[in-house]
């Protein structure tokens, strides 16, 4: 049924949404994290501003938005969108894979923060553990390489999100997976143009490197 899709989309979105970073920052730490750091609604932003349990929190929460969104819409497919014989009932690679990438797309751009959200990372990291543990793993034991050499989170985000196509494709052999997940790579690249720059002009930040939380 098409509306059941609807409804997915829907809390995917209000999923992905949920301002995690945000809200750490509001209650725990009395701040507003955009007004920090590197402003980024975010965990390594989190990590940079507020320290290892916040960065914990966070991005056990964003992490989990991700995966609880593809696992929330299974579900939906398995009650209601196979049971119809509706036109706009689209193969379940393809619902599955458009509810991932709407979590992704709330937390980049979440209605509650005027649409100023984080750079979507863990959110789909998370989605892609809930869509195939296998394709997780042959992109989340890069992105953490790459960290670990680099200390810098952003240029792993950008390189690892172009393995998550053909990591799809070779763990489920699903062509509307793999045609979805396309969408993914375009998104992260365009949040993190800002630290594609840096990365250039040897600006960027690293994980690593402490930035405390200037109370004024």
């Amino acid at each position: 049924m098409f509306y059941a899709g609807i409804v997915g989309i829907t809390l995917a979105y209000l999923l992905g949404s949920f301002p995690s970073a945000y809200i750490i920052g509001k209650f725990r730490y009395g701040i507003d994290i955009r007004q920090h750091g590197s402003g980024n609604v975010g965990g390594a932003n989190a990590l940079r501003t507020m320290g290892i349990s916040a960065f914990a929190f966070v991005g056990i929460i964003d992490f989990g938005k991700g995966w609880l969104a593809v696992y929330l819409g299974k579900m939906l497919i398995s009650t209601f969108l196979t049971e119809w014989p509706d036109p706009f009932v689209f193969p379940e690679g393809l619902w599955i894979g458009v509810f991932a990438f709407w979590a992704i797309i709330g937390h980049c751009y979440p209605v509650w923060l005027g649409f100023r959200g984080g750079k979507g990372w863990a959110t789909t990291l998370g989605a892609m553990l809930g869509i195939s543990p296998v394709a997780f793993a042959l992109v989340a034991v890069p992105w953490i390489l790459l960290v670990l050499i680099s200390g810098m989170t952003s240029l792993a985000n950008i390189v690892a999100v172009f393995l998550i196509p053909p990591a799809l494709i070779l763990s489920t052999s699903n062509y509307q997976l793999f045609i979805t997940s396309l969408l993914y790579v375009p998104l992260i690249w365009w949040k993190h143009r800002e630290n594609i720059e840096r990365i250039i002009e040897g600006r960027e930040r690293v994980i690593w490197k402490r930035e405390p939380i200037n109370q004024q």
